[in-house]
């Protein structure tokens, strides 16, 4: 008995690469993404808003990084003090905790824009 040897039938592509196994959400996200380098590179106008839109993106990351950063440098001091065993620091940072749970954010934010923001410049301002 012989074994028969697949034949391999020619595709589009050489080399046996198969076009209708690829995913087709893929390729649609490769062709909207190349109009939309073609528009960015053909017109004026969207080369702006892509200046824009980059300036906001960085100003966001730039953000995130540093609200990441200052929560976590507020919070792990205050998450260790609630389980330590010392009365006045976890009863210190449970009173900051109900705090910050007690008061809406848009309140807090609030009181941070108008209250403590003015105060932090005009502190600023006096010593330099």
């Amino acid at each position: 008995m012989e074994i028969a040897e697949k034949r391999k039938r020619p595709g589009i592509i050489p080399g046996g690469i198969n076009v209708s196994k690829w995913p087709w959400w893929a390729i649609v996200l490769g062709l909207a993404g190349l109009s939309l380098v073609f528009l960015i590179l053909g017109s004026s106008d969207y080369q702006n808003t892509f200046r824009y839109l980059t300036q906001g993106i960085i100003t966001t990351l730039r953000i995130t990084f540093f609200s990441f950063v200052f929560a976590t440098l507020l919070g792990l001091p205050t998450g260790l003090a609630r389980i330590s065993k010392n009365a006045f620091l976890r009863n210190i940072s449970t009173l900051y905790v109900e705090i910050a749970r007690g008061i809406p954010l848009l309140v807090l934010i609030i009181y941070i824009a108008y209250g403590l923001f003015p105060i932090f410049v005009g502190f600023v301002n006096s010593i330099g």
